[in-house]
């Protein structure tokens, strides 16, 4: 019912996208380099004072600002908070247009929809555009290719030397894809049903594989590697301190060593008032929620050797599983394969260690459409997905990443997006057959700017329903007895009419999330005779959860207490 009644409230309600043109090759219009992103971000600032505030959380070492947006009306602080961050993978440039179209879109409606109006009155939004600039810049480049490091100099190649054999456009098209090498031994094969994807041989079936594949470059320090050591060295979604693995690729030196993740955190240490982080990455738990492990023991009393919490706390799954269900509901986003867990990963630290509720799933990924060959391609970017009885059949083997895009690009009429296989004169390879081709970059990764509007509805509908789940905190049935003279009870009852309950349980037990509190405020003729001036409640669980308070003071008839 609840999903239903926020459908209905969002059918007449505008969907603002922000675009502008530059491109590299053609590919990027519409799509925001930083230096755009930073002036729709002043842009918004200036043109709606009173409901955003933006500000710079450092600079990245090529010198890009990490912006902030504040998105909320009255004080901010005084409210339940998402927050919002987007571009924590370099090649996501679709969840910076998703978040910054949220952000117009509120404004512009903010006191001509009570509904709009409302939730920017009662709840505010922290948004990050792009939390790793650095790497999101590289799609606009010449040549341009999908990095997920920051500018970080590193020895990726441990070598003993920094960035020195990066990628090369070998075959000067502005793009840097991929090359199959003819070789003896090769793990890959030609896909007969999907023209020019190559798959994994598989031995069990007799295929022998044929091609080496490898990202398009040289061997640029004579070492017999290719690419190994690319400009750059940590990712910021492997940088985070819940499951950090020292001395793996882009994990970067130690935990929150750059300064993008230290901004972030620091950020969200510094507005205690967050309650919920939502953001696009690959770490998905929308699609397919978190569970508790299997045969989970209860957590060790204080004082006990523990291991770290590597499970959702069983009384946090019920949670994690309805907002799965409406975000489902609410966005009609299906057919992501269920993804493994991250390493040093933003949406698990958040929940892990930051002790908050997280959301996390990519803000696109290629739905599953019908082969090429049974379908007509259509020249716009709206296809039907399959129906139940279009769908294989249970036990059929699951199309491929590659191939679920391959199809999408076909049936949507974007065949410029992959590159076809040239033969190149390799230096490297003299005696064998070298070809390069593949997917470009940027639509690999980004859907076509024509379904920008409507793929932003979609999770408009979910921020909106997000910020309607937040704790509510208020105060019923406050009463003042007289029990005798001037001895008065004071009593009443702390309700969360909110759905979420005000902390995680996890929370609760790694003590960063705020509990509530209740302070009893009183004149220097007034003497307390039961109770506490200061109570806490750990944690109130949601749906009209609720405790009764109560104290005993000692006062004069018609004194007033806070």
């Amino acid at each position: 019912m609840r999903s239903r009644v926020l459908k209905n409230m969002f059918q007449f309600l505008p969907v603002l996208i922000i675009t502008y043109c530059g491109s590299v090759s053609g590919q990027t219009d519409g799509y925001q380099s930083f230096s755009e992103l930073e002036r729709s971000i002043e842009q918004l600032a200036d043109d709606y004072p009173k409901l955003v505030s933006i500000s710079s959380l450092g600079n990245t070492l090529d010198d890009r600002k990490i912006w902030s947006m504040t998105l909320s009306a009255g004080n901010s602080q005084d409210k339940p908070a998402i927050l919002l961050a987007a571009g924590i993978e370099g090649p996501d440039l679709a969840g910076t247009e998703i978040l910054m179209a949220f952000a117009k879109w509120a404004c512009s409606e903010y006191g001509r929809v009570d509904s709009i109006t409302r939730m920017l009155d009662k709840t505010t939004f922290y948004i990050l555009p792009r939390t790793n600039p650095d790497a999101s810049e590289t799609l606009f480049m010449n040549p341009a290719y999908a990095r997920t490091l920051n500018s970080r100099p590193m020895d990726l190649g441990s070598d003993g030397s920094l960035d020195e054999d990066g990628y090369d456009d070998l075959n000067n098209d502005g793009q840097i894809t991929l090359m199959r090498i003819t070789t003896p031994g090769g793990e890959w094969v030609a896909d007969d049903e999907y023209p020019g994807i190559l798959r994994k041989a598989d031995a069990g079936k007799n295929e022998t594989g044929i091609y080496r594949l490898l990202r398009e470059g040289l061997d640029n320090d004579k070492d017999g590697k290719f690419n190994e050591d690319e400009p750059g060295g940590v990712n910021f979604n492997r940088n985070f301190t819940h499951k950090y693995q020292y001395f793996s690729t882009g994990a970067g030196p130690h935990q929150i060593s750059e300064v993008e993740t230290r901004a972030v955190a620091d950020f969200a240490y510094a507005h205690p008032n967050i309650v919920a982080i939502f953001c696009f990455g690959p770490n998905d738990n929308l699609n397919h929620p978190w569970q508790a492990a299997k045969g989970a023991a209860p957590a060790k009393p204080a004082g006990r050797a523990r291991k770290p919490v590597l499970a959702v706390d069983q009384k946090d799954v019920s949670y994690y599983a309805f907002i799965s269900e409406e975000f489902k509901k609410l966005t009609g986003l299906k057919d992501l394969e269920k993804t493994a867990g991250g390493n040093g990963a933003f949406n698990e630290w958040a929940y892990f260690h930051f002790g908050r509720w997280a959301f996390s799933t990519p803000a696109w990924w290629a739905p599953e459409v019908q082969s090429a060959a049974d379908t007509s391609a259509h020249a716009d970017s709206s296809v039907s997905e399959l129906t139940s009885e279009e769908r294989p059949a249970a036990g059929a083997e699951p199309k491929s990443h590659d191939q679920k895009l391959w199809n999408w690009m076909q049936n949507t009429g974007q065949k410029n997006a992959f590159i076809p296989w040239r033969e190149y004169e390799h230096p490297d390879f003299p005696d064998s057959k070298v070809e390069i081709g593949g997917f470009r970059p940027l639509p690999a990764h980004n859907p076509p700017v024509d379904s920008l509007p409507g793929l932003a509805a979609k999770y408009h509908h979910f921020f909106y329903a997000l910020g309607d789940w937040l704790p509510r905190i208020d105060i019923r049935n406050l009463k003042v007895e007289n029990l005798h003279d001037n001895v008065y009870r004071i009593s009443l009852v702390v309700l969360n009419e909110g759905y979420l309950s005000t902390n995680t349980h996890l929370g609760t037990r790694n003590k960063w999330c705020p509990k509530i509190k209740l302070a009893l405020d009183l004149a220097d003729n007034q003497s307390l005779a039961g109770g506490k001036i200061l109570q806490f409640i750990d944690i109130l669980a949601g749906s009209g959860a609720s405790k009764e308070m109560s104290w005993t003071v000692i006062g004069k008839k018609g004194d007033t207490v806070k």
